[in-house]
């Protein structure tokens, strides 16, 4: 077998240095059938290379690619050893995914000394086999150091290279293992953060004499970013709170959580909508750095006048007045939260509403939902949907924009968080 190193092949005829050594590779192969503990097997590994290759020291070196290194999974000896995945001959091996005999390491121009300065041990003879997975590709190295009778064989190789084989399997069953029981765990945890944030949620939706008030959320991933909720206010009135933060999943549901928090302290000392807004503003501004923002519909309603207040931040609701079949405009009256210090200028926008008016403040989620063709759902249509569903009962109309919204799509998975609250005045 060439090698590349100047090693001379062992004459013709001795496959493997005696029967004991064949022994040896059956019952590891039996041992890695049977048992599932990798530092168990590595062990054995370990011991059977040192006794049939007799040599002084192994070490299983496991790729970490996100840091560009090899790190070793066991080492004779026990130091954890770290070598960059471009250096050395055990870098050389895993980027050619190809064995390396050298008879003299330290005349190697690719030998990598560090480890010989910083242990003590002195290297001579090295034998440096990939350790692939069930593609061919290199996952790792078996390096094998100082052959104690001369050095690393043609055989040796042949031997080297099994044990690399049974290695390599060994590893890859565990790695998939571990980033199965990984994934469970994750899987785990970000059903607990769901139950966490379902949990939020209002428990049931505010029963007011003359207004059917309904709100509906639907996360794209475990957990997400928008959120709705009902406040008592000091002064009496019903707040309405829908809330979209930047982004969707574990990082965006973290921090809706806290705006909802921030939203509930305040509303505890004043019922001014345009108060809460600008505190909760300023306590985001002070903990997301610009990294992100929060857009809000924060509003307030008088159930005995039908008087609405509202706040929009970075946002505006559809306002439909069905008595006379028309829309009335909103616009957004500041920036989403957290993107500047301060919202000077903050105001909040009034109305009164009359039987049929219907407030919808739905977040992106719905109306920028693209179908196969790129094209977005869009506002127009999603004001053009609610006209036509504005007779039914708020559950019903929320379901109808939904719908709508669905068929648009065409089968394109939902790709951000949606969320829907509807504010509708009754006889």
């Amino acid at each position: 077998m060439t090698n590349g190193s100047g090693v001379e092949p062992a004459a013709h005829g001795a496959t493997y240095h005696s029967l004991d050594g064949l022994v040896t590779l059956v019952e590891l192969s039996r041992e890695i059938g049977v048992h599932s503990d990798l530092d168990t097997l590595l062990r054995r590994v370990e011991a059977a290379a040192l006794h049939i290759l007799d040599c002084e020291r192994l070490t299983v070196f496991v790729s970490e690619p996100l840091a560009n290194i090899l790190r070793s999974r066991l080492a004779t000896g026990g130091h954890e050893i770290r070598i960059p995945a471009d250096q050395g001959i055990v870098g050389a091996t895993f980027r050619n995914n190809h064995i390396i005999n050298v008879a003299d390491a330290p005349a190697d121009p690719r030998f990598y000394d560090a480890i010989d300065r910083q242990t003590g041990f002195r290297t001579r003879s090295l034998l440096s086999v990939p350790l692939r997975g069930i593609d061919n590709e290199a996952i790792g190295v078996l390096e094998l150091l100082n052959k104690r009778d001369g050095v690393f064989t043609a055989d040796d190789e042949e031997l080297a290279l099994t044990l690399g084989s049974l290695t390599g399997i060994t590893l890859q069953r565990q790695i998939l293992f571990e980033h199965y029981r990984e994934k469970q765990r994750l899987e785990h945890e970000l059903q607990l953060a769901r139950n966490i944030q379902q949990s939020l949620l209002p428990v049931s939706l505010p029963q007011i004499p003359g207004f059917d008030i309904v709100a509906w959320t639907q996360a794209a991933d475990a957990t997400g970013g928008d959120f709705y909720d009902f406040l008592d206010l000091p002064d009496g009135r019903i707040g309405l709170v829908v809330a979209d933060v930047a982004g969707h999943g574990l990082a965006a549901s973290l921090l809706a959580c806290e705006t909802r928090a921030l939203i509930r302290a305040a509303a505890v000392s004043t019922a001014s909508i345009v108060e809460i807004a600008m505190r909760t503003n300023a306590l985001l501004h002070r903990d997301l750095h610009n990294e992100r923002f929060v857009v809000l519909f924060l509003a307030a309603l008088e159930p005995t006048t039908g008087r609405l207040e509202f706040v929009s931040a970075g946002c505006a609701p559809i306002v439909y007045r069905q008595s006379e079949s028309r829309f009335i405009p909103a616009e957004a009256s500041v920036p989403p939260l957290g993107v500047l210090p301060s919202v000077h200028g903050c105001i909040a926008t009034e109305l009164t509403l009359r039987s049929g008016d219907i407030v919808a403040m739905p977040t992106d989620g719905l109306y920028e939902w693209e179908n196969d063709k790129r094209r977005e759902f869009g506002l127009e249509r999603l004001g053009e949907s609610l006209r036509c569903h504005a007779h039914r009962p708020a559950a019903e109309l929320i379901r109808g924009l939904r719908e709508d919204v669905l068929d648009h799509a065409g089968g394109v998975p939902q790709a951000d968080d949606l969320t829907a609250m509807v504010i509708k005045r009754v006889p």
